[in-house]
C-alpha cells in the first residue's frame, strides 16, 4: 500500500479537529443548560420555624389544619375540624419533610400521570408553599412528591402517617396533669385512685363519634371534669370491645381500652 497523499492527511487533521470543536461546543451546551436550570428553579432556603400553619387535605376527608402557637407546653394545636392540642412530636415529621433538601428533578422532566402527582393522595401545605404526594418510587421505598416545580421524594412511612387523620396528630391525653376532680351524672365523686387513672389515662385514637360501624353501645355514664377553673361535660360509652369518651358537642371520641378505666365501667 502506498502513502497517503498530503493532502488527504490535511483533510482528515481538519475533520478530526472539526469533530472534537462540536464535541466541545455539545458539552458545553448540555452544562450551561443544566446550570440554566438549576438557577432558574433556585428555591430559598426553608426553615422550620418559620412554618406557622400547616393544612392537610385528601380526597374525602375533612381538612385538618395546625397552627403554631405561644403555649409551651404544646406549641402546636389542631384548629380544624376539631380543636385539641397537638403531639408536638407528630408534627416534627412534617417540618422535616417541609425543609427536605433532595434537589429532586425538574417538573418539565416528570411523567406527572405516572408519579401519580397529577391526583396527589394527600396535600400538605406549609403556610402558602404546597406540597403534593403522589405514588411510590419503582423500589418501593419512597414517594414522589411535588414541591413547588421540582419533583422529590419522601419516605413512604408520610402517606399512612398523613392518613391516620386527626387521630395521628393529636395529644391522645384525655386530660392531663390539670385535672382536679371528676363527678358522675348524678354528682357522686370518684376517689382519689380513679382521679390518678385519670390523669394518666392516653388514648389509643380520636375518632369521629358516632361511627356507623361501631359495635353496640351496652352502658353509658355522664361525666363533669374540672381542670382548675373549667368545668366541662363529658358521656362516656361502653362496648364490648372499648370505651368512647366524648366531650359534650363534639362530634369526636377518645377510644381506650375498657380494661384502663375500671373506675368509669366494672368489670361484669
Amino acid at each position: 500500500m502506498g502513502r497517503e497523499a498530503p493532502g488527504h492527511a490535511a483533510k482528515r487533521k481538519r475533520l478530526t479537529w472539526s469533530l472534537a470543536a462540536v464535541l466541545a461546543c455539545l458539552v458545553a451546551a448540555i452544562v450551561f443548560l443544566e446550570r440554566r436550570d438549576n438557577s432558574a428553579v433556585a428555591e430559598p432556603t426553608r426553615v422550620a420555624d418559620d412554618v406557622q400553619v400547616i393544612t392537610i387535605t385528601q380526597a374525602g376527608k375533612e381538612p385538618i389544619q395546625l397552627e403554631r402557637g405561644e403555649d409551651l407546653q404544646y406549641p402546636w394545636s389542631i384548629t380544624a375540624p376539631v380543636q385539641l392540642p397537638a403531639n408536638e412530636q407528630r408534627i416534627l415529621p412534617l417540618l422535616t419533610m417541609y425543609t427536605n433538601p433532595d434537589p429532586g428533578y425538574a417538573l418539565s422532566s416528570v411523567d406527572l400521570i405516572a408519579t401519580g402527582l397529577d391526583t396527589p393522595e394527600v396535600t400538605v401545605v406549609f403556610n402558602d408553599y404546597e406540597v403534593k404526594i403522589g405514588q411510590l418510587t419503582v423500589d418501593g421505598s419512597r414517594r414522589h412528591a411535588l414541591y413547588a416545580t421540582r419533583v422529590r421524594f419522601v419516605p413512604d412511612w408520610v402517606l399512612p402517617f398523613l392518613q391516620g387523620g386527626v387521630s395521628a396528630l393529636a395529644d391522645l391525653r384525655l386530660w392531663g396533669d390539670g385535672l382536679t376532680r371528676i363527678s358522675g351524672g348524678s354528682g357522686e365523686r370518684f376517689d382519689a385512685e380513679a382521679l390518678a387513672a385519670a390523669t394518666t389515662l392516653v388514648a389509643q385514637q380520636y375518632v369521629s363519634w358516632p361511627r356507623a360501624d361501631n359495635p353496640p353501645i351496652l352502658s353509658e355514664r355522664a361525666l363533669t371534669v374540672e381542670t382548675g377553673d373549667t368545668r366541662t361535660k363529658w358521656v362516656a360509652y361502653a362496648t364490648d370491645q372499648y370505651a368512647a369518651i366524648q366531650a359534650a358537642g363534639t362530634g369526636y371520641a377518645y377510644i381506650v381500652p375498657l380494661d384502663e378505666v375500671p373506675w368509669l365501667f366494672p368489670p361484669r
